[in-house]
């Protein structure tokens, strides 16, 4: 087994943040996740719940927290939510096209599905699509397709200028529009 390093665990800590912050956990909710990964005593014993680091490395798991804004106290917590799309949703005022793959594990269609709803709460032009079988960016190209077709009908509704026909470039294509049909309606999309 190689020695972690202050390098390898400052990525490894980086990589478990990036992937599981959620501004919306309250603290023990928060608390939990972290004892769960080990990441909330990392010198500790794993049977105890830690990852068996030298104590050494704790200020760099604490370093890491504070760079997304730490977690772990409310000044943080402030932080990190103003940072947040999903509280500042009620900001938005322009049209908006969401495309987005279902088994994201980074932004989960919960979250899209917030914004949307806030969204159309104030009545703001909004088109949003879901690919089932997409992750975090699209991998499967007939959904790159479907997805181009559809960006190319929200930026000529809202910008202006031309539209291809749509043709067969849904063909193969995983898309569920979940809003904004109305947009869509006239272009052969729907």
């Amino acid at each position: 087994m190689n020695e972690p390093t202050e390098a390898s665990v400052r990525a490894e800590v980086r990589a478990w943040l990036e992937a599981n912050w959620n501004p919306d956990l309250g603290l023990v909710e928060w608390r939990n996740k972290l004892a769960d990964s080990g990441w909330g005593v990392p010198h500790w014993p794993k049977q105890w719940y830690g990852r068996d680091l030298p104590v050494a490395f704790n200020t760099v798991v604490d370093e890491e927290c504070h760079r997304i804004g730490d977690p772990r106290t409310e000044e943080g917590r402030a932080l990190l939510k103003a940072r947040s799309p999903l509280h500042r949703a009620g900001d938005i005022t322009k049209p908006m096209l969401i495309g987005h793959g279902a088994n994201d594990v980074r932004c989960k269609v919960a979250e899209a599905d917030q914004i949307v709803a806030a969204m159309q709460a104030k009545d703001i032009p909004v088109i949003y699509v879901v690919f089932p079988n997409e992750g975090h960016g699209f991998h499967h190209p007939a959904n790159n397709i479907a997805f181009n077709a559809i960006t190319e009908a929200f930026l000529a509704r809202h910008l202006g200028g031309p539209c291809e026909a749509v043709g067969d470039d849904f063909a193969g294509s995983s898309h569920d529009i979940r809003a904004g049909n109305k947009l869509l309606a006239g272009l052969g999309i729907v």
